[in-house]
């Protein structure tokens, strides 16, 4: 399984990514259509083959394709295997981070290690607080609407001054 998601969700696809991206600047949907599935094709192929072997050979045809396998190839599918979460997350936090949503990042982390809450728990928490800040971002934004639908009042100068300081 491990091979699978290494060759499908990462290498093989996200080295198409900027090529695609320079065809969605380019706005040849036709293309893009056609090559995205190539790439769906070709990475289910891996699965498709260890499916045929597992339904040809058996179980122990399986077992004895992993059994001559050298250590290190285990090793190392077992290490990518593991890894592949954090890539994943870093590869998404590659693309969303900014200053702004650091502390949420930062306050997850906490809440996980601390607290000892689930990967649930803390999603939970931050779409209440994500969902919450954009009420009061809608607030606000409507009452801004509704002030600039009032229209402007005439004031003076000296009224101005003192609303500055």
């Amino acid at each position: 399984m491990n091979i699978i998601i290494l060759y499908k969700t990462y290498i093989f696809i996200l080295t198409f990514a900027s090529y695609w991206e320079k065809l969605a600047q380019e706005c040849n949907p036709k293309k893009f259509k056609i090559q995205a599935m190539l790439v769906n094709v070709l990475s289910s192929l891996p699965g498709f083959i260890i499916i045929f072997v597992a339904v040809a050979y058996g179980v122990a045809g399986l077992q004895n394709a992993l059994a001559a396998l050298p250590a290190w190839v285990l090793t190392g599918l077992s290490a990518a295997g593991g890894m592949m979460t954090a890539v994943g997350f870093g590869i998404l936090l590659s693309m969303i981070w900014n200053k702004e949503i650091c502390v949420f990042y930062f306050v997850g982390f906490i809440l996980c290690k601390s607290l000892n809450l689930s990967s649930l728990g803390i999603a939970v928490i931050g779409a209440s607080i994500a969902l919450t800040l954009f009420f009061i971002d809608k607030r606000m934004l409507d009452m801004k609407k509704s002030l600039a639908a009032e229209g402007p009042k005439e004031t003076n100068a000296v009224d101005d001054e003192e609303d500055f300081f």
